[in-house]
């Protein structure tokens, strides 16, 4: 879905916001995800599980800085910022795998080098939707023989439900992009969230793209994804009624 509207809110006209990503590994429980697209009026928030959704702040969570803004393949000026990498569980362990991938030093990968593979991944896979960022995580995974992912939809719910409160809040401010935070009540183990926006407008197929890419470069954030004790995850996506701001999450079990 394309939304391209002009911004009822003056202070956010002409602004072009960052890509924000958090990332942190929780102890929770998941399920199997759904799809869905829905739209409130009243509300002023569209939500669709081809997004990922957002979870509350953390304690101990890093602010991101202008020093961690890393560039991103986009155009209209939006980039990505990532705030530093997050913690994955102790117990990792590694899953037999059979393919190997080339990252930026064209060294051969495997199921073990997961945790260095995310300090110089292959170029990252994109997504066009909530269901899509599953496609993008396993096609990462298989680059080192990691076993894929299965689609939770109580993980799915989860995310599509707190990406809309992210919206909505973002709705109540008089900033752009400022309501990112990460779920106090995840229901996941480890869980990535970010937010896109543009005052021009951003469709959810470059904001699933912009995300996905965008959470692979970031060590934290990647290891969330590439993590070989993790078997399922979901994600949702919302976005502001004015088209111009995106929320999504992904939580992983």
């Amino acid at each position: 879905m394309t939304t391209e509207r002009e911004d009822p809110r003056p202070d956010r006209a002409g602004r072009r916001l960052p890509v924000l990503l958090l990332g942190i590994a929780l102890a929770g429980v998941g399920g199997s995800v759904a799809w869905s697209l829905a739209s409130q009026d009243d509300a002023r928030v569209t939500a669709s599980a081809d997004v990922v959704s957002v979870p509350e702040a953390t304690a101990g969570a890093e602010a991101i800085t202008a020093a961690e803004v890393s560039p991103a393949p986009l155009s209209r000026g939006i980039g990505v910022r990532l705030p530093s990498p997050t913690p994955e569980p102790a117990d990792t362990p590694a899953t037999p795998g059979g393919s190997t991938a080339s990252g930026s030093s064209a060294r051969s990968w495997g199921p073990d080098d997961w945790r260095a593979y995310c300090d110089s991944p292959a170029s990252p896979t994109g997504a066009s939707s909530a269901r899509g960022l599953l496609t993008a995580a396993n096609t990462e995974r298989a680059r080192l023989g990691i076993a894929p992912l299965a689609w939770s939809g109580d993980l799915a719910a989860a995310s599509e439900s707190w990406s809309l409160q992210m919206a909505r809040d973002d709705e109540s401010t008089s900033g752009m992009a400022d309501a990112l935070a990460h779920n106090p009540a995840s229901p996941g183990r480890a869980e990535n969230v970010g937010v896109t926006a543009s005052s021009a407008g951003i469709s959810q197929a470059r904001a699933a793209s912009t995300l996905a890419t965008g959470w692979m470069r970031s060590p934290g954030h990647c290891r969330n994804i590439m993590n070989p004790a993790y078997s399922v995850m979901g994600a949702g996506l919302a976005v502001t009624s004015d088209g111009t701001t995106w929320y999504g999450t992904e939580n992983f079990r």
